[in-house]
C-alpha cells in the first residue's frame, strides 16, 4: 500500500485485536486517554477499557471524519494514542480522503499522539482504498488481519511499525 516494509517492520499476532492489545500494553498506562471515532469497532473500546485507559470519542460526520472536530479534540485532550479506521470504517463503511488523513495525522503528530490505524477492512471495499496512512506519515502504526477479507476463523494479524517499536 505504498509503504516500504521489510520483515523487520512486522510482528505477527493472533488477529488485529491481539495486535491492538499488545500495542496498548506497550504504549499506554492506566488513565491515559485514547482517541477513537464514534461510532467505532466495539472491541477496540473494550480493549482500551481493559488496559485501564479512558476513551475520548470524536463523532464522525456523514461519510467520514469531521476534521475540524478531530483537530480540536486532539489539541484539547492531547490523547496518548488514537485508534482510527480510515479505510472502509467499521461500522460506517466510510473511506477517508488523503487530505483529511493528512490534516488529522499532522494534528496528532503536533500533540504527540501515537496513531494506530486498523487496516483490517481495506480489502472489503468495492473500490480501491486510499493511500495507507503510514505512506502519509511513517510514524503511523498499522494493524491488520486476514480474518475479515479471507475467513473469520483465520486468526492471523499483524502490526506494521518502525523497527524500534517492533523490537
Amino acid at each position: 500500500r505504498g509503504v516500504p516494509t521489510g520483515c523487520e517492520h512486522i510482528l505477527i499476532s493472533n488477529g488485529a485485536m491481539h495486535a491492538f492489545d499488545l500495542l496498548l500494553q506497550l504504549l499506554i498506562g492506566p488513565g491515559d486517554r485514547v482517541l477513537t471515532e464514534l461510532p467505532t469497532y466495539p472491541g477496540a473500546i473494550d480493549a482500551v477499557r481493559r488496559a485501564g485507559a479512558r476513551t475520548v470519542s470524536v463523532p464522525t460526520a456523514f461519510g467520514g471524519w469531521d476534521v475540524a472536530t478531530m483537530r480540536a479534540t486532539l489539541r484539547q485532550t492531547a490523547p496518548r494514542l488514537a485508534y482510527l479506521i480510515p479505510d472502509f470504517h467499521n461500522p460506517t463503511g466510510a473511506l477517508i480522503d488523503d487530505d483529511a488523513r493528512r490534516e488529522v495525522l499532522r494534528a496528532a503528530r503536533h500533540t504527540g499522539t501515537t496513531v494506530v490505524v486498523d487496516e483490517s477492512f481495506v480489502e472489503l471495499g468495492f473500490c480501491a482504498g486510499m493511500r495507507s496512512a503510514a505512506a502519509i506519515d511513517p510514524s503511523v502504526i498499522i494493524v491488520g488481519s486476514l480474518s475479515k477479507p479471507v475467513w473469520g476463523g483465520l486468526r492471523i494479524g499483524w502490526i506494521r511499525a518502525s523497527v524500534d517499536l517492533i523490537q
